[in-house]
């Protein structure tokens, strides 16, 4: 369990009650240290997590790695711009994310595609707003 301080306590119920959430839910979670967890529509990530359970999203969707914009894939990945973007005219969106899966590519797809847009794009299905009034406590959040 977290020790917050007073100021600590104070920021996130500032933050609840912005968001119009319940207090006790918000802060309990937080002093736990929960690395991922969802108070109404609203989804906190743990700073030291986030690229890991992005990574692990990617790669639970093989569909959606394809459907990365053709020279970002070429950029990440062995392939040329010009295969990619034959197996996506092709509509084998599916096969080209399975092919960055298992040939490890995923990471580097995670790292270039948070630095290019950021953790909002992927984790903010509402807004796509990334919200870091509790990164000093090491907790982002976003609207789904």
């Amino acid at each position: 369990m977290k020790e917050l301080t007073f100021a600590d306590i104070r920021a996130i119920f500032e933050v609840a009650d912005e968001l119009n959430l319940s207090r006790r839910d918000v802060a309990s979670q937080i002093m736990d240290s929960i690395e991922d967890f969802m108070v109404d529509d609203y989804r906190f990530i743990r700073s030291d997590s986030i690229d890991g359970i992005q990574c692990d999203e990617l790669s639970g969707d093989p569909y959606m790695l394809g459907c990365f914009t053709g020279w970002f894939i070429a950029d990440v990945s062995d392939l040329s711009y010009d295969i990619v973007t034959a197996l996506q005219e092709a509509e084998k969106f599916e096969e080209l994310g399975q092919h960055l899966i298992d040939n490890d590519f995923v990471g580097e797809m995670q790292s270039e595609y948070s630095r290019l847009d950021g953790y909002g794009h992927h984790f903010a299905s509402y807004d796509g707003a990334t919200n870091e009034e509790l990164l000093y406590l090491g907790y982002y959040h976003f609207r789904n």
